[in-house]
């Protein structure tokens, strides 16, 4: 049987912090994918893509292997994703440069993507966060949702 060679894309190129949240939900992605058909149907490599900008290319998501494994530039790294061969990326990034510009790379490069429809998901911002809110203080006084603006609908 042919493996489907599967890239995950996870890290953060500038936050610590979302490239640890990244890397911690792809490691339990991976934790809910070890069944014996999921492992005979899926060949998966991690890119990690570090704080910094400095990418990782492994086939594990230990923390010894990250720290152990070479760093690559952007120019190594899409030389090695071109080679590699990738059927698919799934992008476990929540940055906005996750967000955007390396899932627009992976477009550019021919690999598709596994992901929501429409071209970005959008993170809650505060605004967001606190439009809910509003809307639900709003709703238990018997008074309509509060409505954004048309170009924060954009």
């Amino acid at each position: 049987m042919v493996s489907t060679k599967v890239l995950h894309c996870c890290g953060s190129p500038v936050s610590k912090y979302y490239s640890m949240i990244s890397v911690h939900y792809c490691r339990q992605m991976l934790a809910g994918a070890l069944d014996d058909d999921t492992k005979a149907s899926f060949d998966f490599t991690f890119a990690v893509i570090l704080p910094g900008g400095a990418w990782c290319l492994i086939t594990d998501l230990d923390q010894a292997t990250i720290d152990d494994a070479d760093k690559l530039s952007h120019g190594e790294a899409l030389t090695a994703l071109v080679a590699g061969e990738f059927d698919v990326c799934v992008p476990h990034m929540f940055c906005w440069p996750g967000y955007t510009a390396y899932r627009s790379l992976f477009d550019l490069l021919g690999v598709p993507l596994v992901r929501y429809p429409g071209f970005i998901q959008r993170a809650p911002t505060a605004r967001t966060a606190g439009l809910a809110h509003a809307n639900r203080s709003l709703s238990g006084a018997g008074l309509g949702p509060t409505r954004l603006p048309n170009a924060a609908r954009a």
